[in-house]
């Protein structure tokens, strides 16, 4: 069992979502949390949640990992505090759905600047740390179209294609060490991910972040490389693209996709 009480869980794109679901459960098992997200209201109100509730210790900071220069600072408050980070959630990203050109590149550049630079760079910066104690773990969110090409989600889906392949090749040379690495890749999930996004999808059809977070936490207590923490379909899905040649895949998921709506802008 992974030891959440000694140190803390910094989790970025804490504000709501998935990564507000990620604090109230680590909360729950008595880890110390540092919040990282934009908004410093809705981290003071999750903060001051969380500490109503539970003994823990909770640093929160508003940040965009968009730019260098706020990661920076994160590193710099976390170290001159002495904080030991014992679990990194890799957790903030963003999407678009529609044709290539029919968004803004300053749109893509926010999603490959977020969803991966930053994602790295976090973990460069506090895995020597982890390395150095012997001790610790990292959880990258990816997604069920990390598996495959997605026509009308290029970018994202190219994105979190990198998260996956990243963390497994992380892990891979972390093997010998006591540090664990988890790519989680759920399906649609019930998040304000979908707020500003025309769906055929209900949210009623969407997995609950309550037991995707459950899951991913326990595949990674488990000690796995990938989690697959929502509907048994997904995981089924992501399995049998290997056997189907990559031109039926991508034919396939385009046809998906407009029949889901996520092709309209």
């Amino acid at each position: 069992m992974f030891n959440y009480n000694n140190g803390y869980s910094l989790i970025t794109g804490a504000s709501y979502g998935l990564g507000a679901e990620f604090a109230r459960q680590l909360a729950f098992k008595g880890s110390n949390l540092i919040l990282v997200a934009r908004s410093k209201e809705k981290l003071e109100a999750l903060s001051n949640e969380l500490k109503q509730q539970f003994n823990i210790k909770i640093l929160f900071i508003a940040a965009d990992l968009t730019n260098n220069a706020d990661i920076e600072n994160i590193f710099k408050i976390i170290t001159d505090e002495c904080i030991q980070i014992n679990l990194l959630i890799n957790n903030a990203g963003v999407g678009t759905t529609g044709s290539f050109l029919s968004k803004d590149f300053a749109e893509y550049q926010t999603q490959m600047s977020l969803n991966n630079q930053a994602l790295v760079n976090l973990t460069y910066k506090f895995l020597p740390n982890m390395l150095s104690k012997k001790y610790g773990g990292i959880i990258n969110i990816g997604s069920s179209v990390s598996f495959q090409p997605i026509p009308y989600m290029a970018i994202y889906a190219a994105t979190k294609a990198f998260v996956l392949s990243f963390s497994e090749a992380l892990g891979y040379e972390l093997k010998d060490t006591n540090i664990r690495v988890l790519v989680s890749c759920p399906g649609t999930t019930n998040t304000h991910f979908f707020d500003n996004i025309k769906s055929a999808i209900t949210r009623k059809q969407m997995d609950d972040p309550k037991i995707v977070v459950k899951n991913t936490i326990k595949a990674f207590e488990d000690n796995k490389k990938i989690a697959y923490p929502g509907r048994l379909f997904v995981y089924f899905n992501s399995f049998m693209i290997r056997f189907i040649p990559r031109s039926m895949v991508v034919k396939m998921t385009g046809i998906v996709v407009k029949a889901l709506g996520f092709n309209n802008v």
